[in-house]
C-alpha cells in the first residue's frame, strides 16, 4: 500500500501569553457555538430513540424491554426506530416527539443539568441526565453508558484532523471505523474534523464536504478482540456540517482545536494531524506559486493548499496546549519540525519514515485509552510508538517514536555546535564525513537521515576530536529527548529523529526559513558540506 509521503520547551507559555492564548481560544470557541461572553445562553440537545423488536412481558429475563435512547443515528441490532415517543426535559416545559427515523431535538433549553424522560405506549420508559451547553447543539443518549460529564471528570479528548480531502480518502474512512471499534466513553472523549473529495471512495453516501464527528462505538462491533471493523459504515453522529473547508489552512486546525477543547474540555488532549506529511520539502508543483517552497502536511487537494512547517506553530496556538500532537503523516519525525512546535505542545509523535496508506492503527490505541484513562501523555505515547510497529510487523520499513518538545532546545545547541565542529573539519575530513552522511540511515526521501546515527558514524570515522566530542553531545541530546521509540527491520537504524542532510548540490534555500536555520549554522554547513 502507498505511504504517506507527497503522493500520499515542554515549559508552559507564561502568564501574559496563556490569557492571550486563552482569550483567543474564547474568541474561536464562540464563533464555533460553545461559549464566550456574548454566546447564547440556551443550548439544545438531538438524539434517536430506538425501540426493542421483541417486547418482553414484566419480570421476564432475555428480551430487552425498554426504548434505548442513543446518540447513534443507526439502530442496532434488535431494534427499530421509535416513532412518536414522547421525550421531555426537566425544568422546562419542552417537550418533543420522535419522527419516523426516532429522531428528535429540543431547542431552548437553559444550560446546566437536566433530566431527560423518555417514553412510549407499551415500553419501559428511559431517563438519563443530560448536560445543555449554552449555543450549541449536543447530541445525547446513552447508547456508551454514559451521557456528557463534567469537565473534571473527562479524563481525555483525543481531536482527529482529518484531512482526506485527497487520495487517501479511502484509508480515512477505515480509520474513522476503526475508532468506532471503541467509540467515546465518559471518561475518553473522541472528535473527528474530516473532509472529503470526490471520485476515490463513494461509500457512506459520498459526502464531500468537511464534518465533525461525535465518535461512538458501533453497535456492530461486537469483537472486543477485532483488529479490523466489522462494519465499513460510519454510524457516529455528525455535531457539525460545515460545508467545504480548507483543510490546508492554519486557522482551520486551530479552530478544530479551540472548538474541541471548548465543547469537550478534558485534563488532557491529544491532537492527530492525518494526512499526506512531506516533512518540510516540497511534494509537487502547485496550482498556486505564491505559496511558500517549504511544505509539511495537511494538503488539501481540491484547494490545493497545504499547512507549512512554518505555519504549523500559528494552527497550535491554542490554551491549553495540547499534551500529545501526533502525525499519523509521513516523514514529520524531524528536528526541524520539533523545533519548530517547541512549546505548543509536550510531546511530539510520528514516524520518520513513510508509513503505510492505512496509518495508525486507531483501534488498539484508543481501545488501552479507553480501558486506562488515567494514563499519562508519556504512556499514551508509548503506547501509540509500541501498537503501531506491533500492528504491521517487525520486518516492516515502520518507524514511530514520541519526542519530548522541552528538550528541543538542548537538542537545537548540540545540533549548532556539532555543525560548527563539521564546519571547521570538512577540510581536512570531509571523505570521512561524506561517507558518514551517505551511509547514514536514509527514509522515503533519501536526504532525510536518522541524526543519531549520522552522529555516530562521525565519531566513529573522523579523526578530530572536536567533531568526536560534539557528536556525543548529539547523541546525548538525542536519548534525552526520545521518550519512547520501535521500527522495524528494514529500518534498523532508527533512533527518533531525522534531519535534513543532502549533499550540498541538492540543498533547497527555503530551508532556511526554518527556526532551526534561524538559531543554528546547520544550514549553512549543508551548503558548505563535503562532495
Amino acid at each position: 500500500m502507498g505511504g504517506r509521503r507527497d503522493q500520499r520547551q515542554s515549559s508552559r507559555p507564561a502568564a501574559g501569553l496563556r490569557v492571550l492564548l486563552w482569550a483567543g481560544a474564547a474568541a474561536l470557541a464562540a464563533l464555533a457555538g460553545c461559549g464566550g461572553d456574548d454566546a447564547p445562553r440556551d443550548g439544545s440537545i438531538q438524539g434517536w430513540v430506538y425501540a426493542p423488536d421483541v417486547v418482553a412481558q414484566p419480570g421476564a429475563a432475555g428480551a430487552p424491554a425498554a426504548l434505548l435512547a442513543s446518540r447513534a443515528a443507526q439502530a442496532p441490532d434488535g431494534y427499530h426506530p421509535a416513532w412518536g415517543a414522547t421525550v421531555v426535559v426537566t425544568g422546562s416545559s419542552a417537550s418533543a416527539e420522535t419522527d419516523a427515523d426516532g429522531y428528535y431535538r429540543l431547542d431552548d433549553l437553559e444550560a446546566g443539568e437536566h433530566t431527560v424522560g423518555v417514553s412510549l405506549s407499551g415500553y419501559y420508559a428511559v431517563t438519563f441526565p443530560v448536560k445543555v451547553a449554552a449555543g450549541r447543539v449536543v447530541t445525547v443518549g446513552q447508547d456508551d453508558g454514559s451521557t456528557l460529564l463534567q469537565p473534571a471528570d473527562r479524563k481525555w479528548t483525543v481531536m482527529v484532523f482529518l484531512n482526506a480531502d485527497n487520495n487517501l480518502e479511502t484509508f480515512g474512512i477505515e480509520d474513522v471505523n476503526e475508532m468506532e471499534m471503541v467509540g467515546s466513553s465518559g471518561a475518553v472523549e473522541i472528535v473527528v474534523q474530516m473532509d472529503r473529495i470526490p471520485g476515490y471512495d463513494a461509500s457512506n453516501g459520498d459526502w464531500t464536504d468537511c464534518r465533525r464527528l461525535r465518535v461512538i462505538k458501533d453497535p456492530a462491533e461486537t469483537d472486543p478482540e477485532a483488529q479490523e471493523p466489522l462494519n465499513g459504515t460510519i454510524v457516529s453522529p455528525v455535531v457539525e456540517q460545515m460545508g467545504e473547508v480548507d483543510m490546508g489552512q492554519p486557522q482551520a486546525l486551530n479552530g478544530f482545536i479551540a472548538w474541541a477543547q471548548a465543547c469537550y474540555p478534558a485534563q488532557h488532549y491529544l491532537l492527530v494531524i492525518w494526512n499526506h506529511g512531506s516533512g518540510w520539502l516540497v511534494r509537487a508543483a502547485q496550482r498556486h506559486p505564491e505559496n511558500p517552497v517549504a511544505r509539511a502536511v495537511s494538503y488539501d487537494d481540491t484547494s490545493q493548499s497545504f499547512i507549512s512547517t512554518a505555519d504549523l506553530p500559528q494552527a497550535l496556538v491554542t490554551w491549553p496546549t495540547p499534551d500529545v500532537v501526533s502525525f499519523d503523516a509521513s516523514l514529520m519525525q524531524m528536528v526541524e519540525v520539533a523545533y519548530e512546535i517547541r512549546g505548543q505542545a509536550l510531546l511530539m509523535v510520528g514516524s520518520e519514515e513513510s508509513p503505510p496508506g492505512p496509518g495508525y492503527a486507531y483501534q488498539t490505541f484508543l481501545r488501552r485509552l479507553v480501558d486506562d484513562p488515567a494514563m499519562t501523555p508519556s504512556q499514551l505515547s508509548a503506547h501509540i510508538v509500541a501498537d503501531t510497529i506491533a500492528y504491521y510487523g517487525g520486518g516492516a520499513a515502520v518507524t514511530q517514536s514520541c519526542v519530548d518538545l522541552g528538550q528541543a532546545e538542548p537538542l537545537r545547541a548540540a545540533l549548532h555546535y556539532f555543525a560548527v565542529s563539521l564546519q571547521l573539519a570538512t577540510a581536512e575530513h570531509g571523505p570521512e564525513i561524506a561517507s558518514a552522511r551517505a551511509d547514514a540511515q536514509a527514509y522515503t526521501y533519501n536526504e532525510n537521515k536518522d541524526l543519531y546515527h549520522f552522529a555516530r558514524l562521525c565519531s566513529e570515522r573522523v579523526d578530530d576530536e572536536s567533531v568526536k566530542d560534539r557528536a556525543q553531545q548529539v547523541m546525548a541530546a538525542i536519548q534525552s529527548a526520545v521518550l519512547a521509540e520501535a521500527h522495524g527491520s528494514q529500518r534498523p537504524e532508527s533512533h527518533g529523529l531525522a534531519v535534513y542532510l543532502p549533499h550540498p548540490s541538492n540543498y533547497v534555500s527555503s530551508y532556511g526559513l526554518l527556526a532551526l536555520s534561524r538559531d543554528t549554522v546547520w544550514d549553512e554547513w549543508l551548503q558548505s558540506g563535503p562532495d
